[in-house]
């Protein structure tokens, strides 16, 4: 089993975009952009220049219905920061290489499919095209997600990655590891020995 700890530098998946402006990063992905909650919460204070949202808007086991309205939404949720984020309609990861001839992602959060082997599937395809001192990032690290906890699990382990999961006790954590560890996990954002707190709505 590969070393899981509290995270030291964020609290709530929230907090992702304040770790991204600490770390100097300015291109995002976000797979699985679903409503697009957690990306307008993302962008309120991500100080980077794109978020690239992936998600095919079809139907699959877990959301069976038609999903062309889940994008109506999204898009209606993330007009405020229009000139920001691109839609890539598209299966994840089969779009990576079209989205790294784009940007050089710096942090990607998965949260599209929950079982072991699409979850596997989105941490080795997005892993191989994150910039070398990124995060790779996903939701649901819980007992009630176990493909998920199992995935990220087997795919750290074999090559030393420390996985960090935030702090969350009201629903799931989110789990992060670095493709390169850095010299320090601590930033000037967070060295008052506190873990910040925001409360984010999604």
């Amino acid at each position: 089993m590969p070393l899981i700890l509290p995270s030291p530098e964020i609290s709530h998946r929230c907090d992702f975009s304040l770790l991204c402006n600490a770390r100097g990063y300015v291109d995002a992905v976000e797979v699985g952009t679903d409503l697009g909650r957690f990306a307008a919460e993302f962008l309120s204070r991500f100080d980077g220049n794109w978020l690239y949202c992936v998600d095919p808007y079809e139907p699959y086991p877990e959301i069976p219905h038609d999903r062309i309205l889940d994008g109506i939404t999204a898009a209606n949720a993330l007009a405020p920061y229009h000139g920001r984020f691109r839609f890539v309609r598209g299966r994840s990861p089969d779009v990576a290489p079209w989205v790294r001839s784009m940007i050089t992602p710096q942090f990607v959060y998965i949260d599209g499919a929950h079982e072991k082997k699409d979850v596997a599937k989105d941490i080795r395809g997005w892993f191989d095209v994150l910039a070398q001192d990124g995060i790779l990032a996903g939701h649901d690290f819980d007992e009630l997600h176990p493909g998920v906890m199992e995935a990220v699990q087997e795919f750290a382990e074999p090559r030393g990655l420390t996985v960090f999961l935030t702090h969350e006790t009201d629903q799931p954590k989110s789990w992060y590891f670095y493709k390169t560890e850095p010299e320090t996990y601590f930033q000037r954002l967070f060295t008052s020995g506190t873990i910040i707190n925001f409360r984010c709505r999604s």
